[in-house]
């Protein structure tokens, strides 16, 4: 009897031989979203993608993934470059030292991936044909900036504005004014924090500011600007000493940036965190509903991989000239004449 009932509750729980999908609070959740017997929270369970899967999705475009997910792997990646840098390399830079560590120099690399993201940025813009697309794609980076911003990675935000400032894509006013008013405006906000008057002001009230959580990914080139000017603008000598006023302000900066990423955390769950929360108080700009169902919250996390092998497969065009090329191709010059 203990078997024939076991039986029959295994049946009323299956469709066509596969599990039902569980119902909470009336709802029915997808597959592979857990909830705790109290209701109290969400477990997404994320399944590895087969080979065939991979094979078939190999060919990823961009407005195919969701800004979040982009946001927060491009985050993760640069918070483990920037984590990997040990500080004698920026002494090494600094005073054009040879690093007795025979390794690839990680401040090297991450230099790299800002001029990679910059120009990956105005490719991907530029190898679209069609003009509405093309805006679209423009939208979509801008949203990615807004998400980077709110990772606190205002390395790649900056690589992103800069790809969109870049000339051969801003000169095209053909496809810059199907963007909606409020992706300007919102693009124009952006651009703001990055504003040069004052030294850099407001990105540095920004990165002041108490609610400023660990870890940040700051932005790089002005942390090495301000090393440079501490360097160049005092003597390593004095008097025939060595100036050590001068290399313990060295030190204090080189200390400061590293705290920045000397974090123990799980780099991706914090980062897509950090979207989500800051995602809802953006809803009306970013075009979604202010409370994420469970259904997208595990579509997002499922993205995971395709957003990873879409970073790992990217095809970046540097040569400026190649892009001008790309750009007259999607909107030719006007040529006026005179009579």
């Amino acid at each position: 009897m203990g078997l024939e009932k076991a039986s029959e509750k295994a049946k009323a729980n299956t469709v066509g031989g596969r599990n039902k999908p569980k119902k909470i609070f009336g709802k029915t959740l997808p597959t592979g979203v857990v909830q705790s017997q109290d209701d109290s929270s969400v477990r997404v369970k994320q399944s590895k993608p087969d080979a065939h899967e991979l094979l078939r999705e190999s060919h990823i475009s961009l407005l195919q993934l969701s800004a979040v997910e982009v946001a927060t792997q491009l985050s993760v990646r640069a918070f483990e470059l920037f984590h990997a840098i040990e500080p004698t390399e920026y002494i090494d830079d600094l005073f054009r030292l040879r690093s007795c560590l025979p390794r690839t120099s990680g401040l090297k690399l991450f230099y790299e991936s800002i001029n990679r993201e910059t120009f990956w940025v105005a490719t991907e813009v530029l190898r679209e044909p069609n003009q509405l697309k093309r805006m679209e794609i423009i939208k979509h980076f801008i949203k990615i900036a807004l998400y980077c911003r709110e990772c606190k990675n205002f390395n790649s935000m900056f690589a992103i504005i800069s790809g969109l400032n870049l000339a051969p894509v801003s000169r095209m006013r053909g496809t810059w004014k199907k963007l909606p008013s409020k992706y300007e405006k919102l693009f124009n906000d952006l651009q703001d924090l990055f504003d040069p008057s004052r030294n850099m002001a407001k990105y540095r009230n920004v990165l002041k500011s108490q609610n400023m959580q660990l870890p940040i990914i700051p932005l790089f080139p002005i942390f090495i600007k301000d090393l440079t000017f501490l360097h160049d603008g005092n003597d390593s000598m004095v008097d025939g000493l060595v100036n050590l006023e001068k290399l313990r302000m060295i030190a204090k900066e080189i200390r400061h940036v590293g705290r920045m990423a000397a974090v123990n955390v799980d780099a991706e769950l914090l980062f897509r965190t950090r979207c989500l929360n800051r995602g809802r108080a953006n809803a009306d700009v970013l075009d979604v509903t202010q409370t994420r169902r469970h259904k997208k919250l595990y579509e997002d996390t499922q993205m995971a991989p395709k957003v990873k092998q879409y970073l790992s497969n990217l095809t970046v065009e540097t040569n400026e000239k190649s892009l001008q090329t790309l750009s007259i191709q999607c909107e030719p010059s006007i040529t006026r004449t005179f009579l």
